[in-house]
């Protein structure tokens, strides 16, 4: 696989890679195919070293070029999905370059093993799954409420003419006694929220959920022609994370030096769908 690395006068010089994206083959594939760089000819004094970021965040141990400039395809490139890639030069004496950083990716093949672990489910996939199960909890409430409704009907159907007095009373509920509801705790009710949930404040969204132990996540489907994806919430600071999904995720990548408190920049192209969860406080 032939890559060429061109110098460019871009108010600075920069070093692109022709091609920046790279088919690997198979995932875990060993021996197949060899990367041959065309360097500039500045760099030919030079050792020049492949670094690359896997798309979880994880890097490998630097891949050092030989004295022909190529590097054979090994697992430390096939071993994830993919991911980005770069070369730097260096000759010793205070000359340092880099490539523009690049794209990798690896075809998904079938399990080998006799027993393959099961996968671990995204983010997005845990986040679904937990307002599912908030929303069978609700719908079991809301049964047997209804439940008891009818159990009340029948008990009044049941009871015949038989009246409390006038004058009959009950004493306030405590926590330990039964009893009707007092005018505080009725004012307590009434300032709660009506959709309020355990955990959750009241600063929700139809793309934000902000959580009272200062978790927040942000969610939203971007088009492909996107440089900058504004959040639906800011956040406390550029800490979060954000992960992709959707039929354009596999060519997108979060590009760090674009990240703000409330922007970030995707590399890569094509429309996805995104899960960015960090602390709002």
């Amino acid at each position: 696989m032939e890559i060429k690395i061109i110098p460019r006068l871009c108010g600075g010089t920069e070093f692109e890679a022709q091609p920046h994206r790279l088919h690997l083959g198979g995932q875990n594939a060993e021996g197949v195919d060899t990367l041959h760089f065309t360097l500039p000819p500045a760099w030919q004094e030079c050792t020049v070293t492949l670094y690359l970021r896997r798309g979880d965040g994880s890097t490998t141990a630097a891949v050092t070029l030989s004295a022909e400039g190529t590097v054979v395809v090994d697992r430390r490139l096939t071993g994830g999905t993919g991911g980005q890639w770069m070369v730097a030069a260096l000759n010793g004496s205070g000359y340092t370059a880099y490539s523009r950083p690049g794209s990798y990716d690896t075809y998904a093949t079938l399990p080998t093993d006799d027993i393959a672990p099961d996968p671990t489910p995204s983010l997005y996939q845990q986040f679904v799954a937990q307002v599912l199960e908030h929303a069978n909890t609700a719908q079991a409430g809301a049964k047997r409420a209804e439940d008891a409704a009818q159990q009340a009907q029948e008990v009044i159907a049941g009871a015949g003419e038989v009246y409390a007095v006038k004058t009959h009373s009950h004493t306030a509920a405590t926590q330990s006694a039964a009893g009707f509801l007092s005018s505080y705790d009725k004012k307590k009710l009434d300032s709660i929220n009506w959709n309020a949930t355990a955990g959750i404040t009241a600063s929700t969204g139809t793309s934000f959920m902000r959580c009272s132990n200062g978790v927040q996540l942000c969610w939203g489907t971007v088009a492909a022609d996107a440089a900058s994806v504004r959040l639906p919430a800011p956040f406390a600071n550029t800490g979060y994370a954000v992960s992709f999904a959707g039929v354009g995720a596999a060519d997108r990548y979060l590009a760090p030096e674009g990240k703000t408190t409330s922007t970030f920049t995707p590399g890569g192209s094509g429309a996805f769908d995104y899960l960015a969860v960090g602390r709002w406080k």
